[in-house]
């Protein structure tokens, strides 16, 4: 693992883009704020707490699959991969270092929802730190998945496509702003194919606005231990 390459990757495209950046880390919060601000006004407060913790996995969702697009650019724009391939270095320190340049820039925006979470009390002294390696935990997966989907298309015009139908499959569709007591028992079973909804069953039972449910904890481990593996084996990293 190149940590050195992590860090001045992560320095080069995460720190110094939010400097670029700033009208780009507005619109990054507004989509999950908006959805805060329509909860609340819908719910009567009721699905409120649920909008705080699915706007900070629409974050990282986000900014995690913009891996994808980051990844395919870099092999199909700009052929550095091609280069990275040269130095030597390893398909999982190159993912690391996109990741980590990813949550870099996303950083921002987490502090945003971190504070408004503190606020209104759905993240206490007892839950952040669970709910936070959870919230990890999930990005890595996350991102796992976009870089592994980042070598299928071979032009970039491809990439737009396959970023929009993971966001609907990973963030939409599962219990995420909702309760996933909302959901019947075979659906609910059917949605835990994906990380997120595990995730955010754990998040909501450890907050303490759902019932916790055990299951969810091992089949998200698997998941993710799944997509990281999949990601490292199989991803495109030589041009065929």
């Amino acid at each position: 693992m190149n940590l050195r390459f992590v860090y001045t990757f992560s320095k080069l495209y995460g720190y110094k883009a939010i400097r670029r950046n700033i009208p780009y880390i507005i619109s990054a919060l507004m989509m999950p704020l908006s959805l805060l601000f329509i909860f609340y006004m819908v719910s009567k407060s009721t699905l409120f707490p649920f909008a705080i913790l699915g706007g900070m996995v629409s974050i990282l969702m986000t900014n995690g699959l913009n891996t994808l697009f980051d990844s395919a650019q870099m092999r199909i724009t700009y052929k550095a991969q091609d280069l990275f391939i040269a130095t030597g270095l390893t398909p999982a320190s190159y993912m690391l270092g996109m990741m980590a340049n990813e949550l870099v820039f996303a950083s921002p925006s987490i502090v945003v929802y971190l504070a408004i979470g503190i606020f209104f009390h759905v993240y206490t002294l007892h839950s952040i730190l669970p709910i936070a390696i959870i919230y990890l935990l999930l990005y890595l997966a996350v991102s796992s998945i976009a870089f592994l989907v980042s070598g299928v298309p071979s032009k970039m015009r491809g990439v737009w496509g396959y970023t929009n139908i993971l966001l609907i499959l990973l963030s939409l569709i599962p219990p995420v702003y909702y309760p996933y007591t909302y959901l019947p028992k075979p659906l609910l079973y059917l949605m835990m194919a994906v990380p997120t909804t595990s995730a955010s069953m754990l998040i909501s039972g450890i907050s303490g606005l759902a019932p916790f449910f055990p299951m969810a904890l091992p089949v998200f481990i698997i998941e993710v231990v799944i997509c990281v593996y999949l990601s490292v084996r199989f991803c495109r990293w030589r041009s065929k």
